[in-house]
């Protein structure tokens, strides 16, 4: 019997002692558990956090990669024409020019209707208090009224108050000759001629009053609604000839109201570009002109800026 009570009293002593191993190891189990759970949980967040910096990284690099590839800016020009006395889209066309931030205006021509010397002068005034630079040829209306009077040139009146035929616009990246063509029956001067040829060579860029070539319309340098004034025509084609056998990628010009682009039927990476026109009357587009922007790196867009 004592033997026996030894027995019992040992395995209720021994009891607890179970529970607690057991207890132990679950305790022991669950903080294993927790600590892998923990590492894998803080593995998994340093990993994305890594993949976000890399891919922040990504981001920037291709940012930077943009910014780097994206062409420089070399200079701004509004190449503004036709306004024939409508000074309203003038003003107009002024003051979105200086929005755009240019560098200048270039005016191919028309300011007037008939080139009285009253309008010439309210142009040039508009043009005046702007505070931009301008660059400014006549168009074939602005020589009517001194044709009138006797001129046959057409040039006095305008020359009377706009200081010449001619500009040359240089930036770090282009060169741009600007020649007034405007005269539709009498050739170029000799002395305007001579002025282009000597610049012709270094020119990437061309400005006239009027096209030397459009495809379809029978109006351009010695044209005059499908009819050659032959003197004038010959002159033409010898300029167009130089062009071609230049450097010159683009032949700006107006006088038409209809903005188009077309390629040179002899060298077909010539551009021949006529801007639209400021007026409200005779136009079949809306009334707009375009800003020429020239990259450092040689290229150059013209887009239309819509009144």
């Amino acid at each position: 019997m004592a033997s026996k009570k030894k027995a019992a009293k040992r395995s209720k002593k021994g009891m607890p002692r179970v529970f607690r191993g057991v207890f132990a190891v679950i305790i022991f189990s669950s903080m294993l558990l927790f600590i892998s759970v923990f590492v894998k949980t803080l593995a998994s967040l340093l990993k994305v956090e890594e993949g976000k910096h890399k891919a922040d990284s990504s981001v920037e690099e291709v940012l930077a990669e943009d910014f780097v590839s994206a062409p420089v800016i070399d200079a701004k020009y509004a190449v503004m024409a036709d306004s024939e006395n409508d000074f309203t889209n003038l003003e107009k066309a002024l003051a979105r020019a200086k929005e755009e931030g240019v560098d200048g205006v270039i005016f191919l021509g028309d300011f007037t209707s008939w080139g009285d010397a009253e309008s010439l002068t309210k142009a040039k005034k508009l043009l005046d208090a702007s505070g931009l630079v301008y660059y400014s040829i006549p168009g074939d209306h602005d020589l009517a009224a001194a044709v009138t009077s006797g001129d046959d040139s057409g040039k006095s009146i305008y020359l009377g108050i706009f200081s010449s035929l001619r500009h040359l616009v240089i930036s770090d990246a282009f060169t741009i000759v600007i020649l007034d063509n405007s005269a539709n029956f009498v050739p170029l001067s000799e002395d305007l001629v001579a002025w282009f040829l000597s610049h012709i060579a270094e020119a990437d860029i061309v400005m006239f009053s009027q096209p030397l070539y459009h495809p379809t319309i029978g109006r351009s340098m010695g044209v005059i609604d499908g009819e050659d004034s032959v003197e004038v025509k010959t002159q033409a084609d010898f300029l167009l000839d130089l062009i071609r056998r230049s450097n010159v990628r683009a032949v700006v010009a107006a006088d038409l109201h209809m903005a188009s682009t077309y390629a040179d039927p002899v060298k077909p990476e010539l551009q021949h570009i006529l801007v639209g026109a400021l007026t409200r009357e005779r136009n079949m587009q809306s009334p707009q002109f375009s800003v020429l922007t020239l990259f450092k790196d040689g290229s150059f867009v013209l887009e239309e800026v819509l009144l």
